[in-house]
């Protein structure tokens, strides 16, 4: 009879989110870098928004029920993101308790390799670079991936009134380390993840998804929360404005105020 009665109380809860346009965010990973809490907050801090937060880290998981919970719009789980079943445990999970339709899915690879930034002062070379190192980095595709197979389909099954995003963040890096051998690879396997996306979306609907890449900068604590705001801001125009989303799908979407990281690196430069 509870269990009956709580199940009611989920569909009466997932029928009014879709009558008046409620928008549910995935955000995995939510706590990999200093990117993940401010876009939460941020996401929590629009009465119109419900947020489920995956991180690998159990200590995240429940700070993140201890500052930000909200029963009718927070979900937060442990998942192995590198795998598939343990996704797909979290998928079903927020399909029962948020909501049936995941509007935007933000993908979050998080940081570099601390070793990175308190042992190197210059670029790490290729000699430099350990082999868990390079792993790690491509662990951190692979979990986009796995992201991706599993909520993809929850997306394309569901249609609604305003269009639905893919966002995929770039690792945050400081600048001595933006010309690393294997960060420059891994970001290249992140711009085909997110130009490949957009052009298997588009032959599914050209109009109903818009995949984006944007870049994590490094965030101090007191500019961190103006940045998931923004982005969250240019999360909305991609939803609801056709031109500025035709123009920055399936490519890099600027956030006003951070500018990217400065890309000297050139390959003819270096040969």
């Amino acid at each position: 009879m509870f269990r009956s009665k709580l199940a009611t109380t989920a569909r009466t809860a997932k029928c009014y989110y879709r009558t008046h346009g409620y928008a549910t965010y995935l955000l995995a990973d939510s706590c990999h870098g200093s990117g993940g809490t401010p876009l939460a907050k941020a996401i929590l801090g629009s009465s119109s928004a419900r947020l489920a937060a995956a991180t690998q880290s159990v200590a995240c998981a429940a700070d993140f029920k201890h500052d930000m919970w909200d029963g009718d719009r927070l979900l937060t789980s442990t998942v192995n993101l590198t795998c598939e079943s343990d996704v797909q445990k979290f998928v079903a999970q927020v399909q029962y308790s948020l909501s049936e339709t995941i509007d935007i899915l933000l993908a979050n690879v998080g940081e570099v390799p601390g070793r990175w930034r308190t042992s190197f002062n210059s670029t790490p070379l290729i000699p430099e670079v350990r082999a868990n190192e390079w792993i790690r980095l491509c662990k951190d595709v692979a979990g986009v991936g796995i992201l991706l197979k599993n909520v993809l389909p929850t997306l394309m099954r569901h249609p609604t009134d305003h269009r639905k995003v893919v966002v995929i963040f770039t690792h945050q890096a400081p600048l001595h380390c933006v010309e690393t051998v294997a960060l420059k690879s891994i970001s290249s396997a992140l711009d085909e993840l997110v130009a490949s996306t957009s052009l298997e979306l588009a032959r599914k609907s050209p109009t109903e998804f818009v995949t984006v890449k944007v870049h994590t900068p490094n965030l101090e604590s007191n500019d961190a929360l103006a940045w998931g705001r923004e982005v969250v801001r240019q999360i909305g125009r991609l939803r609801l404005e056709a031109t500025f989303a035709s123009t920055h799908d399936g490519q890099h979407l600027p956030i006003p105020g951070y500018p990217d990281k400065p890309d000297t690196f050139w390959y003819g430069a270096h040969v």
